[in-house]
């Protein structure tokens, strides 16, 4: 068994690396423990090689399905695993899983969503060849899948064009956004649903959220400035945003364990 939770990760092919960040084989083995992950945008495949443990999202506790999408978390999640996580993954950028799903990614906010119940065959049966393959197997498989699926999908980079444009709303509304995007309203809330699993507003305030705590956890300035930098209206918003968010005072953030999730250490900033 390891010392430490290793982590080897691989690119996906060229042609991929627009929507895809890597590819993991994640080897926690007796290190099990709780562990928290911050609320976050990139959607994640993940299918478990062990015991995949339980998970509390919201202060509720429930089993890990075996092979799982990981969506938009919109608050801090815990991951309870005795005998330490074992698991390969596909790691999403911000905004570019949509081309890869069927169905879309409306109502898979917040939750792990078993493959097995999504509908998708194809899917479920690529977590079942890559749980018995070793991880550079499972890379090819992976790769082999994925390409077939982009070069399927109809607009593979409309999330990124969306990320891009979000500042609009902030400056000027969703209105503007809307205008912006040649759409109506009502209609942009059904396209960032489809490719985040939830609406503008909420993408907006996860990717706030997570600059400001990649800034506290760097030691980036005092707790007031940060929440001018990060566009929240005074320090008090800010701490309304952490207590809902990561249930944690924006203070005390640098003291709480991230262990795994400082592993892979992904940026889930936008590039806005």
């Amino acid at each position: 068994m390891p010392e430490q939770p290793a982590v080897r990760f691989a690119l996906p092919a060229p042609a991929l690396r627009p929507f895809v960040a890597c590819y993991w084989h994640l080897d926690a083995s007796g290190h099990g423990g709780t562990e928290r992950f911050l609320p976050g945008l990139p959607f994640a495949w993940i299918m478990s090689i062990a015991d995949p443990g339980e998970i509390v999202i919201d202060g509720a506790k429930a089993a890990q399905p075996a092979a799982f999408v990981k969506g938009l978390m919109r608050s801090t999640s815990e991951v309870i695993n005795a005998a330490g996580a074992c698991n390969y993954g596909v790691a999403f950028n911000a905004g570019c899983a949509s081309a890869f799903h069927r169905p879309p990614l409306d109502h898979l906010a917040n939750r792990l969503t078993d493959m097995a119940a999504m509908g998708d065959a194809a899917l479920s049966s690529l977590a079942r060849s890559a749980a018995t393959a070793s991880f550079a197997e499972a890379t090819t498989l992976f790769d082999r899948f994925l390409l077939a699926r982009l070069g399927e999908a109809r607009d593979p980079g409309l999330g990124r064009v969306l990320l891009t444009r979000l500042p609009l709303m902030e400056a000027a509304g969703a209105e503007r956004l809307a205008d912006a995007c040649g759409v109506s309203v009502r209609h942009l809330r059904r396209l960032y649903r489809a490719e985040f699993g939830t609406g503008p507003k909420q993408v907006q305030r996860i990717l706030r959220l997570r600059r400001a705590t990649d800034l506290l956890r760097r030691g980036g300035g005092a707790v007031a400035d940060i929440a001018a930098r990060c566009g929240y209206a005074d320090q008090a918003h800010l701490a309304a945003d952490f207590r809902a968010m990561v249930g944690v005072p924006a203070s005390g953030l640098g003291r709480a364990s991230y262990r795994l999730a400082d592993l892979f250490d992904l940026s889930e900033t936008a590039p806005v």
